[in-house]
């Protein structure tokens, strides 16, 4: 039916959950003198119009709208017994129109009586100069005679956001991108010479995009602690959940792939399916590693447990990810009523998944092997240090050596004489 209005090009676009029926571009001037709020405004506007995949682009009213404006002599005015409101009403009366009276027919819910000028006596400003008006004195004159009419052009409408002046350029989105039009859009702001005391940012859906995109993150991170300290405790080890963490980068490579794949964006279904592939992708690589680690409190050497686990537990992981893959799928063919939004989080839990599952199979092991060898150096290095700091301790405190003793040889008989005390008997009588 569209095709029966000339010049008419009507088109469906979804709604972002985001921003809602609002502009998804919306750009805001704030400061205090309002020219320099319309300068700005009307480069910002150009800017927008300039960038490609935006359209319908306002400058925010700064433009105005075309107003008559009647500059009333009060002086003259009191001199013929009026007010500037009796004035006021006979404008509103001639311009816009006055209920004066009803015309109700028997049995009809009636209509009103609105008195107001003829288009043509109406249409220009100098016949608004000749609406008549009577005085309290009975007399009629002009409005020319108490007022000075003129044309000028004004803002619509008056926006203040913390205490200071407001314009917002708004524009929606043609065939792009909310994130590649705001960054486009954001380089030319940068370009701006924007005087101090007046700042432009940006706002609409792109802000309210931004903080949601914040908190989506905090909360990713905050899953990926969890996940990590409930491992630290199954596994009663700090470096075993090293090697489960692993297995979330595979996961991410692939759910990116498959979003550009499938000409999805990353948008917030889609990184509500990165927290749910946090849980999700470490599956693979926990059966793997708890197993080994069974082995080898068996007695069974660590590559050979490596060995053995990759064949037992492949049939259990393929099944586990078959399931979800298959769950999600319904889901990301947008086969469902209403999957159109949700579609994004299941492409990004099966790729994840996919991928995940191929990787983990070949560099978990890799992995374990490398941070085992790793254990393994921590736990004899204690050990290592004390007998180096013995060795460098004996060098460092030299320990005296006795000289060589002589071989020995037999004494001579003057030797021993020598070594023999001498005794000499005292007689008491003799000479």
């Amino acid at each position: 039916w569209t095709q029966d209005i000339p010049a008419a090009r009507v088109k469906a676009s979804v709604v972002d959950m985001v921003s809602g029926n609002g502009a998804p571009i919306a750009v805001r001037i704030q400061g205090e003198d309002q020219n320099t709020l319309t300068s700005l405004a009307t480069q910002v506007a150009q800017l927008v119009r300039n960038t490609r995949g935006t359209t319908d682009v306002t400058d925010g009213g700064v433009t105005g709208q075309p107003e008559l404006v009647v500059s009333i002599d009060r002086e003259r005015a009191a001199d013929l017994g009026l007010t500037p409101g009796q004035v006021a009403s006979v404008l509103r009366t001639g311009l816009a129109g006055s209920v004066v009276s009803s015309f109700r027919p028997t049995g009809t819910s009636g209509w009103d009586v609105n008195v107001i000028l003829n288009p043509e006596a109406r249409a220009r400003a100098e016949q608004v100069t000749d609406i008549p008006i009577v005085t309290p004195r009975g007399s009629t004159i002009r409005l020319g005679q108490i007022a000075q009419v003129s044309t000028l052009s004004g803002p619509t409408q008056v926006d203040r956001r913390d205490r200071q002046r407001q314009v917002i350029v708004t524009a929606q989105l043609d065939g792009r991108l909310l994130g590649d039009v705001t960054t486009d859009i954001q380089g030319g702001i940068d370009k701006i010479a924007v005087p101090a005391g007046y700042r432009i940012s940006q706002g609409g859906a792109a802000q309210d995009q931004a903080d949601s995109f914040g908190q989506i993150f905090q909360a990713l991170g905050l899953s990926v602690l969890l996940m990590y300290m409930l491992m630290v405790a199954l596994f009663e080890s700090l470096l075993f959940p090293l090697i489960v963490m692993m297995s979330l980068p595979l996961a991410v490579s692939g759910a990116f792939g498959l979003l550009a794949l499938t000409g999805n964006s990353l948008s917030m279904m889609s990184m509500i399916g990165m927290i749910l592939l946090t849980g999700l992708a470490g599956k693979s690589a926990i059966l793997l590693v708890d197993y080994t680690n069974s082995l080898r409190r068996q007695g069974v050497p660590r590559d050979e447990a490596l060995r053995i686990a990759g064949p037992t537990r492949l049939r259990p992981i393929l099944m586990t990810t078959s399931a979800l893959v298959l769950a999600m799928s319904p889901i990301a063919l947008k086969l469902g009523e209403g999957s159109e939004w949700r579609a994004p989080m299941a492409v990004t839990v099966i790729g994840g998944l996919i991928t995940s599952t191929l990787l983990t199979l070949v560099l978990i092991p890799a992995v374990y092997t490398i941070l085992d060898d790793f254990q393994g150096f921590l736990s004899r290095a204690p050990g290592r240090l004390h007998n180096l700091a013995l060795r460098l301790l004996r060098r460092k405190v030299a320990i005296p050596s006795r000289p060589p003793a002589s071989p020995e040889r037999p004494a001579s008989p003057a030797e021993r004489v020598r070594g023999v005390p001498l005794r000499i008997p005292v007689s008491g009588g003799s000479d």
